[in-house]
């Protein structure tokens, strides 16, 4: 069904039963929404508290179909984003299936649990770290802006994918990047690599400073090029 109207107050509203329930009215309800069974669907307009948390269970859906600024997204099942999102923060837990097909914006971190999965074929800004300790799928050219790339999970680069990673502060990725696709590294920050990684794209340092260090590995075929005023240090 679609609810055109409004839902307001402070408190929260869950969502149970297998149907569809599509919000197209400018919600102003504070108290949170937790998505139990089916799915939530905002395209058509529809908007959330800028305050409010979302919390979608195993097996739920969550469709972002309409550009909104929300509270603190927690996401078990399905989080898909159709239209650009500002979030408090996104944690994508173990069983979740995070897609990105526009833009998000977290006002602190994006954290990729053990087991979860994102799609990533949208830019990520963060203005703390993306923590990847899950699965990060990222398909044609996009660029994770953070405080820090993080995590020991793989971000698997899709062929022809390229993937600018900005970062102004340090980090340490214990992850492995895989795939076809290539790595730029853009930001003052160095990004540290300390895992096994196999993308045959190449390696771009645009800025700041790649270091492999304490096992960290490129693939055999992947090519490296530093520009102007960027360092790569070869650490093993």
């Amino acid at each position: 069904s679609t609810y055109a109207g409004q839902i307001n107050g402070v408190g929260s509203v869950e969502k149970k039963g297998d149907g569809k329930l599509t919000l197209t009215g400018a919600n102003g309800f504070t108290g949170g929404l937790t998505v139990k069974a089916g799915s939530v669907n905002t395209t058509g307009g529809g908007t959330l508290s800028d305050s409010g948390a979302i919390t979608v269970d195993a097996g739920a859906t969550f469709v972002a179909g309409t550009v909104d600024t929300v509270g603190a997204v927690t996401n078990s099942g399905s989080y898909q984003v159709n239209a650009a999102q500002t979030v408090a923060s996104l944690t994508n837990t173990g069983t979740g299936v995070g897609s990105l097909l526009a833009d998000l914006i977290s006002q602190s971190a994006v954290d990729n649990q053990a087991g979860g999965t994102l799609r990533q074929q949208a830019n990520i800004t963060a203005k703390d770290l993306v923590i990847n300790n899950g699965l990060i799928e990222v398909t044609g050219k996009q660029t994770t802006s953070s405080g820090g790339y993080t995590g020991s999970g793989v971000t698997d680069l899709a062929e022809a994918a390229r993937l600018t990673i900005a970062q102004a502060a340090d980090s340490t990725y214990s992850g492995r990047f895989t795939g076809k696709g290539a790595l730029d590294k853009t930001g003052a920050g160095k990004l540290t690599l300390t895992g096994a990684s196999t993308a045959t794209g190449g390696l771009t340092v645009k800025a700041g400073t790649v270091e492999t260090a304490d096992g960290g590995t490129l693939a055999d075929t992947g090519a490296i090029t530093v520009e102007q005023g960027a360092t790569f240090i070869a650490g093993t």
